[in-house]
């Protein structure tokens, strides 16, 4: 590690409401930034000085942020463009005191060795770990990075100091590698070559922990002040209407349980509880320690097809559930039973009142408590010419788009009948894009592409001749029919194509809106889990889909991995938002990943925790917020690569401590604080 870490930074620049000034005092002084409070997330941009920053051996890129005002403040260190997910690290500043903001810094290249060695996985070991997602960057070539405030009030200030590097960074050699390494997954699951704090030892001790565990959920039952639904009993009597439904009450948006009572949706992905923990073990049997033996627990073997991403994209996998085969050591026969048991009466202990599900079989093994259910439109029709990293975008001129949601309500149940379905999500995180990007997949399309041919309608009933298309558009079509048949994208169309973007994002949630309602009517129609750029407060180019998106659905949902929901809105519309998904992730107890936002260890994980879920109360929009998710995913990777520390439970079935307090201590005042927020 070299000895002087310290980093000269050469310029800064205030944007979006924020000032900066330089300060005297010495090395540890760089400057003072003041905020006016007139812009949701005002930044400040440092670049380099001389010598040229070179962060190749640290593992960090770290400032020390000194809070002068009078109120706390959430400020991020960013590393790339603004609103970069994997790239940057947060920090709740309390009044007066300092905080140092790391970012963890992803390396853009890496030994070719390692994907030869190590593959199916976001990270890889290393020292730390070698994490591999979607914004790398070369470390001797970073040159500026960015101070962002998250709603910051007017006249707040923070001086910053001290820039550095910390952490050694090294990749495993090959010679590590090749003596012992293999495998570097234990037989419960946990990463061999590391030690931490509540790392199981054997199947034991598994055990003793699960009877300990059940003394801890009787002595910390739920909150007393809920009712049955997990609504505010001491809060005001609305009308009751037998369903949950939205209502705006003293300027803040709400739910409403049956009974009539205030409700917050206080809740968490239960996706993962069961067989979703599956981890592909094709070509990488090496890497486990024990796997137990097919023919006698075949149970826990399966076979994955129609991969969408990742190393093992478009193959057909050999796949393991660590977890499940934990939870059959540790609980017996019937341990889907005894896990969907410990479940529910985790979530009541932690303060929590909603599970969000995306299979029906979790729904109908967690019956008897508030859910929002997620459905999918992913066997209907695709339009040819989209992309997107889940898959293509359907086509909802299809007539088997409606038919594929309605078989999605159908494998639900009773849930029209059942007064805890709180609603459904349709959909997740699917590429919208830009204001022309559908038109243009469309029209991309070939000609029995059912949303083609309404394109084709719709420029018939503008236009009324091709000949007059092509006046506007600049094109040479012989006839309807050769517009149909040609995948040619016109040059100067610009507001036809958002038109037809437009036109396709109302038939998507009109059909879907009117699908629940004949099918799950009384229920709230959640929305489709918009992805995290789509903020209207940091993109325009998506907030023509979120207004629109306002217009059909109950409730906008976005899927919001950032550490402060202060700054989120529904466009212009006034309508109630819930998130759909959000979490944080360290690297201090064996995982490779942190995640999509990275929290320093799991003390600071449970305290971003605590301030997120806060800034969500004190939000008017925000009417529910779910973590994603209940488990940690395989350290080896699930189907896609992704290996995050997402769970409040890791693979043995032992829920970390720290977050466990964190969500209760936020469940237990709940209602208060969002009845008091301004």
């Amino acid at each position: 590690m070299p000895r002087k870490n310290r980093l000269a930074i050469g310029s800064f620049e205030g944007k979006a409401g924020a000032s900066a000034v330089a300060m005297e005092g010495g090395a540890e002084a760089v400057c003072r930034v003041t905020f006016d409070g007139r812009h949701p997330c005002p930044a400040v941009v440092f670049r380099e000085g001389e010598p040229k920053w070179d962060l190749s051996p640290y593992a960090y890129l770290a400032v020390d942020v000194t809070n002068v005002g009078a109120e706390e403040l959430l400020v991020e260190l960013r590393l790339n463009e603004v609103g970069a997910i994997t790239t940057g690290g947060g920090q709740v500043v309390p009044a007066g005191q300092t905080r140092t903001i790391r970012s963890f810094i992803i390396r853009d290249e890496y030994p070719s060795y390692l994907d030869e060695k190590l593959f199916g996985m976001f990270a890889l070991p290393g020292h730390p770990s070698v994490v591999k997602t979607w914004a790398g960057v070369h470390p001797g070539a970073i040159n500026r990075f960015s101070l962002v405030a998250i709603r910051p009030p007017k006249g707040a200030a923070v001086r910053v100091g001290n820039l550095r590097g910390e952490g050694a960074y090294a990749f495993l050699t090959e010679e590590e590698l090749a003596e012992g390494f293999f495998p570097f997954v234990d037989d419960l699951g946990q990463y061999r070559h590391r030690d931490w704090p509540g790392k199981t030892r054997d199947v034991e001790e598994l055990k003793r922990f699960g009877e300990k565990e059940l003394r801890d959920l009787a002595a910390n039952p739920a909150p007393g002040e809920w009712n049955e639904y997990g609504g505010w009993r001491r809060g005001p009597k609305l009308q009751a209407t037998g369903h949950f439904r939205t209502e705006k009450v003293e300027g803040k948006w709400w739910l409403v349980d049956p009974d009539g009572r205030l409700f917050w949706s206080h809740g968490m992905n239960l996706s993962a509880t069961l067989a979703g923990q599956a981890t592909p073990t094709t070509d990488r049997e090496h890497y486990f320690a024990d796997l137990p033996d097919p023919a006698r627990f075949g149970e826990f073997y399966a076979a994955r097809d129609g991969i969408p991403v990742g190393h093992y994209r478009g193959q057909t996998v050999r796949t393991f559930n660590q977890y499940g085969w934990n939870c059959r050591r540790k609980y017996g026969r019937d341990w889907e039973t005894q896990c969907f048991e410990r479940a529910r009466a985790r979530m009541k202990s932690w303060g929590l009142n909603t599970y969000h599900s995306w299979s029906a079989a979790t729904v109908a093994g967690l019956r008897g408590a508030p859910y929002a259910a997620t459905l999918s439109s992913r066997g209907s029709r695709r339009i040819e010419g989209s992309e997107g990293y889940w898959g293509q975008f359907p086509d909802p001129f299809d007539e088997g788009f409606a038919a594929t949601v309605r078989a999605g309500v159908v494998a639900l149940g009773s849930g029209a009948a059942d007064p805890y379905c709180i609603g459904c999500f349709v959909d997740n995180e699917m590429d919208w894009g830009e204001p022309t990007y559908l038109a243009r997949a469309v029209l991309g399309s070939g000609p029995r592409q059912p949303a083609k041919t309404a394109a084709m309608e719709f420029l018939k009933a503008k236009y009324g001749t091709v000949e007059r298309l092509n006046a506007s558009w600049r094109a040479a079509f012989g006839s309807w029919q050769e517009f149909l048949s040609s995948t040619a994208l016109p040059d100067a169309a610009d507001d036809d194509l958002r038109e037809l973007s437009a036109m396709v994002a109302v038939r998507y949630f009109k059909t879907v809106k009117e699908t629940l309602a004949a099918r799950l009517p009384g229920k709230l129609y959640l929305g489709c889990r918009f992805h995290d750029h789509y903020y209207p407060d940091e993109s325009d180019t998506c907030d023509w889909v979120v207004r629109i998106c306002a217009e059909h659905c109950d409730v906008v949902s976005f899927n919001r991995y950032r550490y402060s929901a202060a700054d989120l809105r529904p466009s212009n519309a006034d309508k109630p938002v819930i998130i759909g998904e959000w979490h944080m992730g360290a690297l201090d107890r064996g995982m490779l990943h942190y995640t999509l936002r990275f929290a320093e260890s799991q003390q600071h994980r449970a305290e971003l925790y605590r301030y997120y879920i806060r800034t969500c109360l004190e939000n008017p929009f925000v009417v529910g917020a779910h973590w994603f998710q209940y488990l940690d995913e395989p350290v080896t990777g699930r189907f896609d690569g992704e290996n995050f520390n997402t769970g409040f439970v890791d693979v043995c079935d032992r829920p970390y401590p720290e977050m466990v307090a964190a969500c209760r201590s936020m469940g237990a005042s709940l209602y208060e604080a969002r009845a008091r927020a301004r």
